[in-house]
C-alpha cells in the first residue's frame, strides 16, 4: 500500500519506483537462472560501502600549489592521498591525461531495461535511438577536483554522441552513467567492459587562507556538514551540501520514466509509411491502368457507332434520292396518260 504521507505526483512516482525495484528484483533473480555456470552480474556495484575510508586529504588538498588539469602521475597521487577516486582503480586504464571509463551491466534500451553479463556481454544500439548506460566505475572526488568525461573518439566516428553535460562537480560519490545517441543509419555493437569514455580532472583554485586554516581541524564529513551550518557566510558549497545520496546509475535519476528517442519512432513511421506507400502506388497504377484501358475502349466504341451512323445516313440518303426519282418518274407517266382536252363542235 502506498504510504498515507505519500499523495498526488509523488504517490504515482512511488508507485512508479517500486514497480521498477520489483522488476529488477525479477530481472536478476531470471539472471541467475540464465548464467549457466557464470558468475551473475553484481547489480548493487553501485550502493554505499560501510566504510569509504577516505582520509582528511578529501577536504583539505594536500597539494595546493599543483594547479590545472592532472596527468597520470598526479591522477595516482591522489588516488592513494584520498583514499580511493577511482573504484576499482586499474592502471591498464590509466592515460596521460585522462582514466578510461568502461561499460557496466545496467542499461536502458529504447525503454527497456538490460542487463549485461559476461554470457551475454554485448549491448546492441539500434540505429537512430538513444540508450541510458551505466560505467562500471564509482568516483569518490575530493571537494578541490572536476572531473569532466566524454566520449572515446572511436564511439564519435561511428555515429555515437554522448547526451549530456560532461562536468562531475567536486565532491560527487557514485557510479556514473549518461545517455548515449546513435546518429547513423547503422547498429552499433558495445561489449561490457569495454572502454568507451575518458574522464579528466581538473583542480579548482584554492580555498581562502582562512576557510584552509579551519578545515585543517576538521577530522571527519560529520564535522564538515557542521562547519558549513555554522558558517553561512563563508560563501562556501559543497556538493549536495556535504550529504551525498548514492543513486542507482540510470533508474535513480529516471524518476519511475523510460525515455525513449523520438527520431526512432519517427524512422518506424516513415518505414511504414514508405511500406504502404508502394502498395499505394501500385493501387493508384492499376486503378489509372484500368481507366485508360476503360477509356481506349470506350473511344474504340464511340468509333464503330459513328462509323455506323454514317452508313446509315449514307443509307438513308440513297433511299430518299430513289423515292425521288421513283415519284418523278410517276409523275411524267401520268401525264403522258391523261387524255386530250375536248374540243366543242
Amino acid at each position: 500500500m502506498v504510504p498515507a504521507t505519500v499523495k498526488g505526483s509523488k504517490a504515482l512516482r512511488w508507485l512508479r519506483r517500486r514497480r521498477d525495484a520489483l522488476k529488477r528484483s525479477r530481472a536478476a533473480a531470471w539472471l541467475n537462472i540464465k548464467s549457466l555456470g557464470h558468475p551473475p552480474p553484481k547489480l548493487d556495484y553501485w550502493r554505499k560501502p560501510p566504510d569509504l575510508g577516505l582520509t582528511e586529504k578529501y577536504w583539505n588538498d594536500p597539494r595546493p600549489d599543483l594547479q590545472g588539469m592532472l596527468n597520470s602521475e598526479t591522477i595516482v597521487f591522489y588516488e592513494k592521498a584520498i583514499g580511493g577516486m577511482i573504484r576499482p582503480f586499474e592502471p591498464k586504464l590509466l592515460k596521460p591525461a585522462s582514466y578510461e571509463l568502461t561499460l557496466g551491466p545496467r542499461c536502458l534500451v529504447e525503454g527497456k531495461e538490460k542487463v549485461l553479463t559476461e554470457r551475454m556481454p554485448h549491448l546492441v544500439i539500434p540505429q537512430n535511438s538513444i540508450v541510458f548506460v551505466s560505467m562500471r566505475q564509482v568516483l569518490c572526488l575530493p571537494h578541490y577536483i572536476v572531473g569532466r568525461f566524454d566520449l572515446a573518439i572511436d564511439f564519435i566516428y561511428r555515429g555515437l554522441l554522448l547526451g549530456t553535460g560532461p562536468q562531475v562537480d567536486p565532491g560527487f560519490q557514485g557510479a556514473l552513467g549518461c545517455p548515449l545517441h546513435n546518429i547513423s543509419n547503422e547498429d552499433i555493437q558495445m561489449r561490457l567492459d569495454e572502454p568507451f569514455a575518458k574522464i579528466d580532472f581538473v583542480k579548482t583554485v584554492p580555498r581562502t587562507d582562512a576557510v584552509t586554516a579551519q578545515w585543517k581541524g576538521i577530522a571527519d564529513a560529520g564535522q564538515l556538514e557542521q562547519w558549513l551550518k555554522d558558517n553561512p557566510a563563508s560563501n562556501v558549497r559543497l556538493f549536495k551540501g556535504g550529504k551525498r545520496e548514492w543513486r542507482e546509475p540510470i533508474f535513480g535519476y529516471t524518476q519511475g520514466q523510460r525515455p525513449t528517442s523520438s527520431v526512432h519512432d519517427v524512422t518506424r513511421s516513415l518505414s511504414r509509411f514508405r511500406r504502404a506507400g508502394w502498395v499505394g502506388a501500385i493501387s493508384v497504377l492499376v486503378a489509372v491502368t484500368a481507366l485508360v484501358l476503360s477509356a481506349l475502349a470506350l473511344t474504340d466504341g464511340l468509333s464503330s457507332t459513328k462509323q455506323e451512323l454514317q452508313k446509315v445516313r449514307a443509307c438513308e440518303h440513297s433511299l430518299e434520292a430513289r423515292l425521288d426519282g421513283q415519284a418523278h418518274t410517276a409523275g411524267q407517266q401520268l401525264q403522258a396518260s391523261r387524255p386530250a382536252a375536248c374540243v366543242e363542235p
